[in-house]
């Protein structure tokens, strides 16, 4: 459980927030939220109402009252015959543990690729990489599954673009279509977000020793091998998987495939430099919980924006070009238009003139050639994606060699 609590609490973050959204979306006819009054949770809310003018269930007010007596008295007995069999049974030899897992998981290999290579196993590291940029990855990848709490808050995103957009595709019998452009943009994101949009805070009182010993470009390069080794695969296959139950062509689940591979590179490239601009240095309290060391909400926006507002464009520029021309038209063109009109005292103005040429603009956009719309403005936003990738992994590097802790 300790090792694996990661995998464990996201998995079940995934089934908690999927059957939530089960209950918000109730117009789907899934899940009714009065079912939730079943529950035992909710039968203290009878137990409540008991004696006021709100109608509550007697039957469920009076298990409320047997179930928390059956917990304390039997559940508390069975606590404390194990705890005491436990206690007197069960010899505790740290040493022998230790010894007896070293020899078990593989000594030789432990001692050739290090202890960080042992604890992230079963997932590795290639070693064609430097060795420094081998360690921060491995360093990297340990954190990431030693701590959940944190990729629960980068989860809040996901669920709040993805849920709105899944229920409303639901209602309307194209969940098919959304999938695969979903996966495309959000997931892409994920991968960069995960491992890297807090480097300097996650080293927490090793960063000085970080800072001196590792240089700029391999511990940048290393913040970048999780999210390119784990989430790349990830993201295409999923991507992938999600095409082939979509009505699109073959040369759109391909090119949205090729897409989300792109993005991905993109997003795990751009989030060191997001991470470093706005790091977080002091954690969090959540309820009563451990102090969660979550990236600073500022970087998060940051980088969802940076993905998924171009990599959204690419994909709808692919999936329904028509579509997308229409809405570039009236972005660029007709709303801006609107507003000035809107402004505009007299006919004739400047204020009324520039109304006119936006107007010209949307009508413009809205009469190209669907081909050379997509061909134009997707090579625009790739080459545009890359050049800020390439300027901020520089500007990472540049910023970490300069970093002084605070």
């Amino acid at each position: 459980m300790a090792r694996h609590k990661t995998v464990l609490g996201t998995v079940a973050a995934l089934v908690l927030m999927g059957a939530y959204f089960l209950f918000i979306y109730s117009p789907l006819g899934v899940v009714s939220p009065t079912s939730l009054a079943w529950l035992p949770m909710a039968w203290f809310a009878d137990l409540a109402t008991a004696g006021s003018p709100f109608a509550g269930s007697s039957i469920r007010a009076v298990g409320a009252l047997f179930g928390s007596a059956l917990v304390v008295v039997v559940a508390g007995a069975l606590v404390e015959r194990e705890a005491v069999a436990l206690w007197f049974t069960e010899p505790v030899n740290p040493d022998d543990g230790a010894t007896r897992e070293t020899v078990d998981s593989g000594a030789t290999r432990s001692s050739h690729r290090g202890a960080l290579a042992a604890a992230v196993s079963p997932l590795v590291v290639p070693d064609l990489l430097s060795t420094p940029t081998r360690r921060v990855a491995e360093w990297t990848l340990l954190r990431t599954r030693r701590d959940p709490n944190r990729t629960t808050f980068l989860l809040v995103p996901v669920f709040a673009v993805g849920g709105s957009l899944v229920g409303s595709s639901y209602q309307s019998g194209s969940i098919t279509a959304i999938a695969a452009p979903l996966c495309a943009v959000m997931l892409p994101w994920l991968a960069g977000a995960l491992f890297a949009l807090n480097p300097l805070g996650d080293e927490g009182r090793v960063l000085p020793m970080t800072l001196t010993t590792v240089p700029g470009r391999q511990y940048v390069r290393g913040l970048m091998t999780p999210g390119l080794l784990l989430g790349l695969p990830a993201v295409l296959v999923v991507t992938a998987v999600a095409s082939v139950f979509s009505p699109y062509t073959l040369v759109q689940r391909v090119e949205t495939v090729a897409l989300s591979g792109s993005l991905t590179v993109i997003a795990v490239a751009i989030a060191p430099a997001v991470g470093m601009a706005f790091p977080r240095f002091s954690a969090i309290s959540v309820g009563r919980s451990d102090d969660v060391l979550p990236p600073r909400m500022t970087a998060v926006f940051v980088h969802l924006v940076a993905v998924v507002v171009p990599g959204g464009l690419l994909v709808l520029l692919t999936v329904v070009p028509g579509l997308t021309r229409g809405l570039l038209g009236a972005s660029f063109g007709s709303l801006p238009a609107l507003l000035l009109g809107l402004l505009a005292g007299s006919p004739g103005g400047p204020v009324s003139m520039a109304a006119d040429w936006f107007d010209g603009l949307g009508n413009a956009i809205r009469a190209l050639d669907l081909l050379q719309l997509q061909i134009v403005t997707s090579t625009v936003l790739l080459v545009a994606g890359l050049a800020v990738a390439c300027s901020l992994y520089r500007n990472a590097v540049s910023r970490f060699d300069r970093f002084s802790p605070p």
